[in-house]
């Protein structure tokens, strides 16, 4: 059986010959023969890597040009390629490292289907409704849905695009329909696709789909519920904001609770907690965390210790106990850095036009470093590091070293990028400021 390797999308036929014929000469022991081999091989690949980015390139700066904005980002995304962790071992119920592909299969198939398992107390029947007399599915309903999917999406499993559905028309809509159907009757079924290929299918006992239109309304209801229960409106724990009394901020499942006292705080978290368990929710002790200005003793909830932390991540921004936003800051101007870094690629080939370059900075690196930034205070020693990024942007963009003499004027008449980066914050600002107003 011939053994399958993975290759780099870049090498041409004629490298992968000479791979092979090194691959068969190392297995004779001809050590002359392979170095040569070895030699002739990386030549060639470094030459067919070479040309493939060149090529890449070119496409890139074309679709730039037509203004050809999804094609542009999308071969950008396939030029410096992403990187994906590969999990090499998990865990059994015994807490015993399983290393096998079926083993972590099996594992992943038995721990999802153990958590979607319908529970024993909870009748199929619900207050004496009927629920086996529901409509079937029409034809008009999946028409309706095929014409309103939108477009340039990513395929499912079976790697069928919806505008090949839509090119169908009628003949698609019966098909959808008719498997519409079977999956109405015959309940869901899901699988677990894992780095080692995909679990067996098993049935699905409760729940709803995930991407499905019910879920946020119910997630919302179930949420609303809970908070009032727990009489959260009523209380006068929280914090004061305008004569406003604020004790929760909650964006999907991302809830905050705050309160001015430790005591307050805690009540509150209590509340939450049994309101929750009543609807068979469960507070995740370990991803609870405790944020304070001043110390605080140590909680216990459930024999489990809650975690006090110093600064957390909320909707993607960093939150500290003592309220500097400089943190935040030198954190987002990392994170452009390594954007930056990533497209190291494309901003060093000469088929990219210089225009280009900066266009994609400005959408693809600008953006990283200013999200949220219409919150932050700025002071002099975080404006000069905002400054002092852009002029290294730049430089980068023209392959001029740090130990170059040349002044950041030159570097900035070169570039000529209009508007600062300081500058776009400023009109980011001013936009919210006249939002809130």
């Amino acid at each position: 059986m011939e053994k399958k390797c993975k290759k780099a999308k870049w090498l041409s036929g004629e490298a992968l010959q000479i791979a092979v014929k090194r691959r068969e000469v190392k297995s004779k022991g001809e050590k002359e023969r392979y170095k040569h081999l070895n030699a002739e091989f990386q030549r060639i690949a470094r030459r067919d890597k070479k040309a493939f980015f060149s090529d890449q390139c070119k496409e890139i700066e074309e679709n730039n040009r037509m203004g050809k904005t999804r094609d542009l980002f999308k071969k950008i995304r396939d030029t410096k390629g992403t990187f994906h962790a590969k999990m090499g071992s998990i865990k059994d119920r015994n807490g015993m490292d399983l290393t096998e592909a079926e083993d972590i299969k099996k594992r992943w198939q038995e721990y999802t289907e153990e958590l979607y398992k319908k529970d024993l107390h909870d009748p199929d029947n619900h207050d004496g409704v009927i629920t086996d007399l529901e409509p079937d599915i029409l034809e008009c309903e999946v028409k309706w849905a095929l014409e309103s999917i939108t477009t340039n999406k990513a395929s499912g499993g079976d790697r069928i695009p919806v505008e090949l559905f839509q090119i169908l028309k009628d003949d698609a809509v019966k098909v959808l329909h008719s498997i519409c159907q079977q999956i109405w009757k015959t309940q869901q079924e899901a699988a677990v696709r894992t780095g080692h290929g995909t679990t067996n299918w098993f049935q699905i006992g409760k729940g709803v789909l995930q991407g499905c239109i019910l879920s946020p309304c119910l997630f919302n209801l179930y949420a609303e519920y809970i908070m009032r229960n727990a009489g959260l409106e009523e209380t006068q724990a929280g914090i004061k904001i305008a004569g406003r009394n604020i004790n929760n901020l909650r964006y999907a499942d991302d809830t905050t609770l705050m309160a001015e006292s430790e005591e307050e705080l805690k009540s509150l978290l209590m509340k939450v907690k049994v309101e929750s368990e009543k609807v068979g929710l469960k507070l995740n002790i370990q991803k609870t965390k405790i944020m304070a200005s001043s110390p605080i003793t140590s909680w216990e909830i459930d024999g489990e210790t809650v975690e006090t932390v110093p600064d957390f991540i909320f909707l993607g921004s960093k939150i500290t106990a003592d309220g500097d936003r400089s943190h935040e800051i030198k954190r987002r101007l990392l994170l452009g850095r390594k954007v930056m870094t990533n497209l190291d690629s494309i901003f060093k080939s000469r088929d990219v036009t210089l225009p280009t370059k900066v266009h994609l900075v400005k959408a693809m690196v600008f953006p990283v470093v200013m999200y949220g930034c219409e919150c932050w205070s700025v002071k002099k020693a975080e404006r000069r590091r905002i400054d002092a990024f852009e002029l290294w942007c730049w430089r980068r963009l023209l392959r001029v070293p740090w130990t170059a003499r040349r002044s950041n004027q030159s570097i900035l008449k070169e570039i000529s990028p209009g508007i600062s980066l300081e500058g776009m914050m400023l009109k980011l600002k001013l936009q919210y400021f006249g939002h809130l107003m």
